[in-house]
């Protein structure tokens, strides 16, 4: 008969507070001594308790005799009440993440597939958004083919409108016409400030053309810029822009930064 292969279906994980039970198997958590401190704060004379914490023992420790000794110990001085336990040792931990950083996804609907940009903190927290966004924004079932990273420095959506004159040049007016006409372009770009040349950037922009991606983008670096030098009480550097490359994308929909950026932020709230 075969062994059963280890997996969470397979695992035996409790909390106990009976020693024997520990015994050979592993620390599900960490094993934490708590007590309580109490201060005086020197200005109101109010006292002020403060739960301390201390590792005793990390994550997919053996309970052996030994340390089951020393558990026993920390029981009977009343340090520790219970410790989590599994038949399986588990070290390793998913680290979570609060940056937002660019996601791209490839959606099947109606046998057709649509590629999604979007912002996430991760692969679990770009499967919410992307359900969540999908369901309020669509009618068909749909499969999640694909989530990678994309890598791209600024995403930028032409929500300009131009300010017509009484005799407006046909150009403008077909700009503004209709959202439909408007691409995904992928803009690499260099920057020279102050005579100092740095690496490529890369910007994602949904506008018309390419000259007017460009128009955008260095709107973009002026108000970051006029930003920064609010900031540090310093003057405005002067910088150029020089394409080095640009291409039309097959990008069909960007998720607000906005919907990620509520999503992400009921999750660090819970």
């Amino acid at each position: 008969m075969r062994n059963k292969i280890a997996t969470k279906h397979t695992e035996e994980r409790f909390k106990t507070s009976i020693p024997a039970n520990m015994l050979n198997r592993y620390t599900a958590n960490r094993v934490l001594k708590s007590w309580v401190e109490n201060f005086v704060d020197e200005d109101s004379g109010e006292v002020v308790s403060i739960e301390r914490n201390e590792v005793l023992f990390e994550k997919g420790i053996l309970i052996n005799q030994d340390i089951l000794s020393q558990i026993r110990f920390h029981m009977e001085s009343g340090e520790i009440k219970e410790i989590e336990v599994s038949n399986q040792r588990r070290i390793a931990y998913c680290q979570e993440s609060t940056c937002l950083f660019p996601h791209m996804a490839i959606v099947e609907m109606n046998r057709k597939k649509y590629k999604f940009l979007f912002y996430a903190n991760g692969i679990d927290n770009a499967i919410l958004i992307l359900n969540d966004y999908i369901e309020l924004n669509y009618t068909s079932p749909f499969f999640i083919k694909e989530i990678k990273d994309y890598r791209a420095d600024i995403i930028l959506i032409d929500n300009l409108k131009a300010v017509k004159p009484a005799e407006a040049d046909t150009d403008t007016e077909n700009e503004n016409s209709s959202d439909s006409e408007k691409k995904f372009y992928h803009i690499e770009f260099s920057i020279e400030v102050d005579g100092e040349y740095y690496t490529a950037s890369i910007a994602v922009v949904h506008t018309f053309t390419v000259d007017r991606a460009m128009m955008l983008i260095n709107d973009y670096l002026i108000k970051k810029e006029r930003k920064r030098s609010e900031e540090k009480n310093e003057p405005e550097r002067v910088f150029t822009t020089m394409i080095e490359l640009a291409k039309p994308t097959s990008i069909h929909v960007y998720i607000p930064e906005e919907f990620s950026e509520a999503y992400n932020r009921y999750e660090y709230e819970q």
